[in-house]
């Protein structure tokens, strides 16, 4: 059962970053590679206003080892009501340390929570 309208989920998407390859999507128009590890998502819709959610995971595949950390992110002020900025990579990207590094992750996914 398909649940729509207000405080919904208005637009998923599950893309490669390595490859900027839409796997899957729902209400997304195309998807922008800005740099290493930074896509916009474009919206088919229309949000309301531009304070709605994001929730955005990666899976980063490594060779030979362990699972690297993975972190992934979206700034609020770079949400419009047609589109959303993601940005993933490795370690940890904070003001404290800047031991982490963009990456291009072969899949996120993510979801925008909001009226359209």
């Amino acid at each position: 059962m398909a649940f729509y309208g207000d405080n919904a989920i208005a637009v998923w998407i599950n893309y490669e970053g390595d490859t900027n390859t839409i796997m899957d999507s729902f209400n997304v128009s195309s998807l922008t590679d800005n740099s290493t590890g930074k896509h916009t998502v474009n919206f088919s819709v229309t949000m309301s206003n531009d304070d709605f959610v994001v929730v955005h995971n990666q899976r980063l595949e490594t060779e030979g080892g362990a699972p690297n950390v993975v972190h992934t992110g979206c700034e609020q002020e770079d949400h419009t009501t047609t589109s959303c900025k993601l940005v993933s990579g490795t370690g940890n990207q904070n003001a404290a340390s800047s031991s982490g590094t963009n990456a291009d992750s072969q899949s996120v996914m993510a979801d925008v929570i909001g009226d359209y």
